[in-house]
């Protein structure tokens, strides 16, 4: 079934929605209340506050009262302004020469896998089949997680882009939530 989305049109990236939901995404351990979110965004509050409803009627961010302020978060659920948002993320690092190589060298494993790079720029790679990997990506710095493996440490792995696998991704970081 497709889901039809409203900010999926052709200017989403120009969307307030967008912008908050990748400021959010790519600052989880930050907390942001909706006054913090339009001073960060050099917008009104009322338009903050419109695209933070829109978001948490989505599905995708949660809303604290905390006193008088409302803190929003990501809260990690999957939705298609959610893989633009990474999308969008994913192609500004592939504009570095070091992670479009790897990337392509990636892009010739015939299986399904999910790559990340970490906060500390390292490519971890997310599958079972290690030695596959390790052929296509010799003389590069990276790691391979099993999903199991993964599963098990994915509170300390901070990614800072998906290169593969954005679906795949928050599938395995929805299990054992």
């Amino acid at each position: 079934m497709a889901i039809k989305h409203k900010y999926m049109a052709k200017n989403h990236i120009e969307s307030e929605a967008f912008q908050i939901l990748r400021l959010l995404i790519e600052n989880k351990k930050e907390k942001y209340s909706i006054r913090r979110l339009s001073k960060a965004r050099k917008i009104n509050y009322k338009s903050a506050y419109n695209a933070i409803m829109n978001l948490k009627e989505e599905g995708i961010v949660d809303i604290e009262k905390i006193g008088n302020m409302s803190i929003c978060s990501f809260n990690g659920n999957f939705s298609p302004l959610v893989f633009a948002v990474e999308y969008e993320i994913r192609n500004e690092a592939l504009k570095k020469k070091k992670i479009l190589e790897i990337y392509t060298r990636l892009d010739k494993l015939a299986f399904s896998f999910s790559a990340i790079i970490s906060e500390k720029d390292k490519i971890i790679i997310i599958t079972d089949r290690e030695a596959e990997v390790k052929k296509v990506l010799s003389n590069c710095d990276f790691a391979v997680l099993s999903p199991d493996d993964f599963s098990k440490n994915k509170e300390t792995t901070v990614k800072k882009a998906i290169l593969f696998g954005i679906e795949e991704f928050y599938r395995l970081m929805k299990n054992d939530r």
